[in-house]
């Protein structure tokens, strides 16, 4: 299976895909959220079991499914097994991506080996324009390529990392440094500069097809009569080309089953979902052909 010359990059072919939105707000948001993380999340078990033989697979199937019966509660309604019960969703998709004609669950689609009809080979749906979050995109096209960015961490690693920062300076700076953050819209783009400081010092970001390491810069385009623009861009530090470009008009959607807000803890998680979904929307961005300049036709009265 894992030999076979036709087979998709080494990380495989992972790209968003329709679904059915729920009425719930917190269910959407949710479900939202889990897409993104997958996104960022399958490729890497992909390339990870990319030449495990077909006794492997079949032994680690069966390992995923029960973190997942086991824990699947912490994933939607938050507990300490949260992170787990999330890897090893997309490791079990990553296993069933081997299969032929790869899997569709979750609103993504990934597959290893080249097959017809393939999700990546037929654009998506065009969202509600009042839904957007770019000004880079006017469409939203599934990426087809390989992503240009990806953790050398697990996300849980990364939350315990800031966790640890966010802690540290919670003490020593008392009585309360986190208080501004309670306001998710107001405070992403901080937190989100916390967590791509700490990705960068730790250089956690990588190009998977170059292995370079790469940076995010985060850019605010202050707004006197609405809410602040932020672009994020992303660059090779090796070579300092720049690899993507993505820009919000409005805030994200805010991590689901958000407690706590306010703290230290909410903080890091929140910081830690402000840089997974950059990410995704980055090889989203990637992966989308720039749209076509418009032009205006010389009028024929003219002088």
């Amino acid at each position: 299976m894992n030999d076979n010359p036709t087979q998709n990059g080494p990380l495989g072919c992972v790209v968003e895909v329709d679904r059915s939105p729920s009425n719930d707000p917190r269910t959407e948001a949710f479900a939202a959220n889990l897409t993104t993380s997958l996104l960022a999340l399958v490729p890497k078990w992909i390339a990870t079991t990319r030449h495990w033989t077909d006794e492997q697979l079949q032994r680690a199937a069966p390992a995923a499914a029960q973190t997942i019966a086991s824990h699947g509660d912490d994933l939607q309604y938050g507990g300490t097994k949260r992170g787990q019960a999330l890897n090893a969703v997309a490791k079990a998709l990553a296993i069933l991506a081997h299969t032929e004609g790869g899997v569709t669950a979750l609103g993504i689609h990934a597959c290893q080996q080249p097959h017809h009809p393939c999700p990546a080979q037929r654009p998506r749906t065009t969202k509600d324009p009042e839904e957007s979050r770019t000004l880079t995109t006017t469409t939203d096209t599934a990426p087809t390529t390989t992503p240009v960015v990806a953790l050398r961490i697990e996300p849980a690693e990364l939350h315990t990392s800031l966790r640890e920062t966010f802690m540290h300076e919670s003490l020593s700076s008392p009585p309360n440094p986190f208080a501004e953050s309670a306001n998710w819209s107001q405070a992403w783009a901080a937190l989100l500069a916390d967590a791509v400081e700490e990705a960068d010092e730790g250089e956690l970001l990588i190009n998977p097809a170059t292995g370079h390491t790469v940076e995010l810069t985060v850019r605010v385009h202050d707004r006197a009569d609405a809410w602040p623009h932020i672009t994020i861009e992303l660059d090779d530090a090796e070579t300092l080309d720049q690899l993507a470009t993505h820009t919000y008009t409005s805030p994200p959607p805010e991590r689901p089953d958000r407690t706590k807000p306010g703290t230290w803890e909410c903080a890091a998680a929140d910081a830690t979902h402000a840089l997974l979904t950059v990410l995704a929307d980055l090889n989203r961005a990637a992966a989308t052909p720039p749209a076509a300049t418009p032009t205006t036709p010389a009028d024929p009265t003219a002088a």
